[in-house]
């Protein structure tokens, strides 16, 4: 039989896929879908800091020089480093919730995360571990072990005959899961409030150039 399957701390079985070429996709290790939304978080933390960071190096040289600035500005700078610390604890808080993403889906690491498969694993069997896919193309008999480890600073998808001991790294490739268009993605949350600090830093230093 064909299908998808997910295991956290990775599988034990006899077989995997068939003999009709049906597709079967296994995945271990931490789940796919849960690297793609932190990497999203990712992009979005980066934003927010940069902004941030944008923000402060408009503003404070302008808060060293309060004597030129009238109450006006003075009130416009204040607002926009409250902006800047706003942006840099939204930046905080996502970080805290990659944790929360990624937690339920993460291998406790008791153990090296692995695919044991005892009889035999058929041709077209696609193996995944976190972000990396690997297709088994010749149905291979067992006991085999499939692993994911650092070869010479490449992670990579490795095959071991458990009798024999011999390895063997498997062509692979970088593996994105196919996600739902819900149409809220995380990326595209927060842009346009960081260019509107970064707008509004860049006019306070303006005026204040006028002034």
């Amino acid at each position: 039989m064909g299908g998808s399957a997910y295991a956290r701390e990775g599988m034990d079985v006899l077989t995997l896929g068939n003999d009709v070429d049906l597709p079967t996709e296994i995945a271990v290790g931490i789940l796919p879908s849960a690297i793609v939304k932190v990497a999203e978080l990712s992009q979005i933390i980066k934003k927010r800091k940069e902004a941030a960071a944008k923000i402060r190096a408009t503003v404070q040289p302008l808060l060293a020089q309060l004597k030129r600035l009238n109450p006006q500005q003075r009130e416009k700078a204040t607002e926009l480093m409250y902006e800047a610390d706003r942006l840099d604890e939204e930046a905080s808080a996502l970080k805290k919730k990659q944790d929360e993403v990624l937690g339920p889906y993460s291998p406790s690491g008791e153990q090296e995360v692995c695919i044991l498969v005892n009889k035999i694993v058929y041709r077209g069997v696609s193996l995944i571990f976190g972000d990396k896919i690997t297709t088994i193309t010749k149905a291979r008999r067992g006991p085999v072990k499939f692993v994911s480890r650092v070869v010479e600073r490449v992670e990579s998808i490795i095959a071991i005959d458990t009798l024999s001991g011999s390895t063997q790294i498997l062509p692979s490739q970088a593996y994105t899961p196919e996600l739902p268009d819900t149409g809220d993605s995380l990326v595209s949350q927060g842009p346009t409030t960081d260019n509107a600090a970064n707008s509004q830093a860049a006019q306070a230093a303006t005026d204040t150039g006028k002034a």
